[in-house]
């Protein structure tokens, strides 16, 4: 699979996506990198490299930056639990949704928003 260069508008949940990028917890200095995946069969999910720190928060939602210069927001319980004082850790994890182009929060308000997706007939499926 190859590195997504595309912009937003070229996306399809149809296809999976993948990009390079740097992670980190809000309102916190601590970053580090992954890998952040789209899949239509699995959803969204990142995997990881830290280095050890005794007081990775949890949180609720994490802020990025792709290797395509786009924003990014994941949404989802996240924490970094095990790994010894003498290695890195890494892991995989899903999350429930990711926006692309923002760094925003739970409590992010939208007067607007527009949403295009292609062939969303075959998302739905009419019983005669």
């Amino acid at each position: 699979m190859s590195i997504s260069k595309e912009s937003n508008s070229d996306l399809s949940l149809f296809e999976n996506h993948e990009w390079l990028g740097q992670f980190w917890f809000p309102d916190s200095e601590l970053k580090f990198a992954g890998v952040l995946r789209y899949r239509p069969s699995t959803g969204v999910e990142i995997q990881y490299l830290v280095l050890p720190h005794e007081n990775f928060p949890e949180t609720q939602y994490l802020h990025g930056v792709l290797d395509n210069g786009k924003s990014c927001t994941l949404f989802g319980k996240f924490s970094i639990s095990e790994f010894s004082s003498f290695a890195t850790s890494s892991g995989t994890h899903n999350f429930k949704c990711c926006v692309i182009g923002a760094h925003i929060t739970p409590n992010t308000y939208f007067k607007e928003f527009y949403i295009n997706i292609s062939s969303m007939q075959d998302f739905f499926h009419i019983r005669k």
